[in-house]
Order: C-alpha cells, then sequence, then structure tokens
C-alpha cells in the first residue's frame, strides 16, 4: 500500500500543481496576456539574466566556503559544476534530488569526508531558511495593513511562527544532542551505529563552526547577498514588463515563490511558480493578466541559465553523476 501511494505522490504533486495554475488561467484575458508578453523589455530581461548568472555563482561560492571551512579541499571548477549540475536536477526532477547528485559529484573520491560534505548541503539550507525567516519578518513589518489579502494576513504571521520554531527546534536538538547520542553509542549495531556516528561527526562540525566567526562571517554574507540579487531580479523583471510595483511587491513574491516551491510540486515546477508570482501581486493591485506575464517571465529568466549551462555540464563526458554516486548517499 506504501509503495503504490509512493509510486502515485508525484502525479498527486502535479495535478495539485496544475490546479493551481488553472485557478489563475480561467480568469485571464489570453489576448491582454499575449500582449503584455510581446511587449516585454529585452534590455531589462536580459539584465535579469545578468543578475540570476551571479546569483548562481554567488550561491556556488558560498558553498565552496562552507566545503573550504569545513576542510574539504575542491577545486572551484568542480564545485561550480557540481552545484550546476544539482540545480539543473532539481529543476528537471520532481524531487529535490539534485543535492543528492552534488554531493555524489564531490564525495565520489573522498569518501571519507562525506559527513563534511553533507553537512556544508545542510548547512546551506540552513542559512537560507534564516533568510527565508528575516524576509518573512520583514514583510510583517513593512506590508501595510490595508494592502495584504486577508488570506496573507493570516498566512505570513503563522509562517513568521512557524519558521522561529523551526530555528529554535533545531538549536534545543543541536544542545540535547550530546545526551542523545551518548545513550544511543555502543547499542547500535551496523547501519545505524555508522549512521549515527556520521551524525555525531556533522553535529560536532556545525558546533565548530558556529564558533568561528572567521568562517561564519563570509557565508552569512554571501547568504545575505544571495537573498539581496534573488529581490533585484524581481524588481528588474517588474520593469521589463511594464509593471509598476516597488521593493515590498518584489520581497513578497520572492518569499511566496520560495516557500510555494518547497513541495517540489512537479518538474520545472511551471505551474506552481507561475500561481505564487501572480499572487504575490494581487495585494497591489497588479491586473491578472500582467501579473501572469510577469510570473512568466520572471520562469524562463530564473530557471532558463541553470537548465542550458547544467545540462550542458550534464552532456560532456565524463560530467555526470553516477546514479551509484546517488545511490550511495
Amino acid at each position: 500500500m506504501i509503495d503504490r501511494l509512493k509510486s502515485w505522490l508525484p502525479w498527486l504533486k502535479t495535478l495539485l500543481g496544475v490546479g493551481l495554475l488553472l485557478v489563475v488561467i480561467i480568469q485571464v484575458d489570453w489576448g491582454d496576456l499575449v500582449g503584455y508578453l510581446l511587449d516585454v523589455d529585452p534590455a531589462w530581461m536580459i539584465l535579469g539574466l545578468a543578475v540570476v548568472l551571479v546569483g548562481l555563482l554567488v550561491k556556488a561560492v558560498r558553498w565552496g566556503v562552507l566545503l573550504h571551512s569545513f576542510n574539504v579541499k575542491v577545486a572551484p571548477s568542480k564545485v561550480l559544476e557540481a552545484y550546476l549540475t544539482g540545480q539543473a536536477l532539481n529543476i528537471l526532477l520532481p524531487a529535490r534530488g539534485g543535492e543528492f547528485a552534488r554531493f555524489g559529484l564531490v564525495s565520489a573520491d573522498k569518501p571519507h569526508l562525506s559527513p563534511e560534505i553533507a553537512s556544508s548541503i545542510v548547512l546551506e539550507k540552513s542559512l537560507d531558511v534564516l533568510g527565508l525567516g528575516a524576509l518573512v519578518g520583514f514583510l510583517l513589518l513593512a506590508l501595510p495593513a490595508n494592502t495584504g489579502t486577508d488570506a496573507l494576513g493570516t498566512i505570513l504571521p503563522r509562517l513568521g511562527g512557524l519558521l522561529i520554531g523551526l530555528i529554535v527546534l533545531i538549536f534545543v536538538f543541536v544542545m540535547i544532542w550530546p545526551v542523545i547520542y551518548s545513550r544511543l553509542r555502543g547499542n547500535l549495531k551496523g547501519w545505524p551505529d555508522r549512521l549515527i556516528e556520521a551524525f555525531q561527526r556533522g553535529v560536532t562540525i556545525w558546533l565548530l563552526w558556529i564558533r568561528q566567526p572567521k568562517k561564519t562571517i563570509p557565508a552569512v554574507a554571501l547568504t545575505l547577498v544571495n537573498w539581496i540579487l534573488m529581490w533585484i531580479t524581481n524588481l528588474v523583471i517588474f520593469r521589463a514588463v511594464g509593471l509598476a510595483a516597488g521593493g515590498v511587491a518584489a520581497a513578497l513574491v520572492l518569499a511566496l515563490v520560495i516557500i510555494g516551491l518547497l513541495p517540489a510540486w512537479m518538474p520545472g515546477n511551471i505551474a506552481p511558480f507561475y500561481f505564487f508570482a501572480t499572487l504575490g501581486l494581487l495585494p497591489f493591485n497588479i491586473p491578472l493578466d500582467l501579473g501572469l506575464a510577469y510570473a512568466v517571465v520572471l520562469h524562463a529568466v530564473v530557471t532558463l541559465p541553470t537548465l542550458l549551462i547544467g545540462g550542458a555540464i550534464l552532456l560532456l563526458p565524463g560530467r555526470r553523476p553516477h546514479l551509484s554516486d546517488v545511490e550511495n548517499t
């Protein structure tokens, strides 16, 4: 029964994603939508592509900094290739298998450093959770009471509380982990024991990293730059489609798209991306047709560079992640 549910889950998520899009497109005037898309300013769109490319480089550099802080020596070119490959697979696959792929690419010749490599990816995601929490906190302060819809007025405070709770839970777990580890150590055999030891090593690495500002500050700074670049991308695409909206609208779209795509609904996440990007503009009285045109252009600008570059790397001989690398993770 469970196996059958697992096999149906990707299809169910895809149907839900398409359902979200249908909620939007049934209300759209297709003539106006096509007109907005034909009027896109190519200069601003090219600038948006440039900002996205810089953002991808910043993300890869941040991962390289984290790897280096864990004493994992990897050539910058390999870090960039593995990161872009993973991001491309995240777009193409219905689940986020790209993280396992880049882990496999880097750990293939460094199996003894697997806990450090895995910790760098988990820490990267943890920094982004903090970034998302900061963004939601900003929106709670910046969105006027009469600007947000009733739904957003309910969702954002709850989301903020959930993120704060998650961060607190992580810190509490790290604090009580030594007690859990002392009770489990030596009482397990086989792969559970190896898993516990690897996790213990990862927690130790995290604690050492947090206590060394010389290692934490660069990664935190790059995380801040990354989120600013994503926000700027939204602002640039506003100009590309001739949309009159400001920084708060760009921040709300960014938050909703990031949150909305967490379930990895479908390959490419096209339908849910369009839905959540359009939803983020509704409180600012943006016409639905223009909002959807913006979502289409933004999705293309954000995903195409990753797909093209990551896909090219995947097609190069000797650059593809082996299935065994992913399975071993």
